[in-house]
């Protein structure tokens, strides 16, 4: 869980806190972030979609993420990107299990 960062000099790193956790207490976290920002929720799909290898997902996300109608002003292009990386890295990935 590289890049994330902690409050305060004394608290531990967010990812021994994961790892102390319990599935339960887990899910309780995601589901709480994934009803509170869309990008978690379209992360857990995408990450779901993936270990059923169903594409039909990942397709409705690159038709509602990664496509635009129309031309996207400088400002709108960067919210854009942003939330095109998570379905971005996911054909990446997927990308690399083909060839691999």
């Amino acid at each position: 869980m590289e890049g994330h960062r902690t409050v305060g000099g004394s608290q531990p790193p967010v990812a021994e806190l994961v790892e102390s956790l319990s599935i339960e207490q887990i899910r309780e976290v995601v589901c709480s972030a994934a009803d509170r920002h869309y990008d978690v929720e379209r992360v857990v799909r995408l990450v779901a979609a993936r270990a059923n290898d169903d594409l039909a997902v990942l397709r409705v996300e690159v038709d509602r993420g990664l496509r635009s109608r129309r031309f996207l002003p400088y400002r709108e292009s960067s919210g854009w990107a942003y939330a095109a990386r998570p379905v971005v890295e996911e054909l990446r990935r997927r990308h690399q299990l083909a060839v691999c």
